[in-house]
């Protein structure tokens, strides 16, 4: 069974949205080699009345994955951010981190 096109365009869509999100301001989506690569392989790859291409299929996939590890990178990245390098924490801090609270003694 082969993709339909809709699919690819919608896997190359998020994967280049979440490129989008780790690339630095100034460099534009399209200078990238990964962009240049992954539409210049699906033109190759377009079906026609001829033929089925069944590398659409390979190129969903790829994109799909390599989708995923960009997103999991940038969430990894954000949580340590959030919980790494902040010094010393009080046990007040250290319990709010995990959800707990400290009892109120008066």
């Amino acid at each position: 069974m082969t993709v339909a096109p809709q699919v690819a365009i919608r896997s190359m869509r998020r994967c280049f949205a979440e490129l989008r999100k780790q690339l630095p301001k100034s460099t534009k989506l399209r200078d990238t080699a990964l962009t240049r690569l992954t539409l210049s392989t699906a033109r190759k790859h377009q079906a026609t009345d001829e033929r089925l291409c069944h590398q659409r299929n390979e190129l969903v996939s790829r994109l799909d994955t390599f989708t995923a590890y960009l997103e999991s990178n940038r969430r990894v990245a954000e949580i340590q951010k959030m919980y790494h390098n902040k010094g010393e924490r009080s046990v007040k801090e250290a319990a709010n981190l995990v959800g707990l609270e400290l009892p109120n003694v008066k």
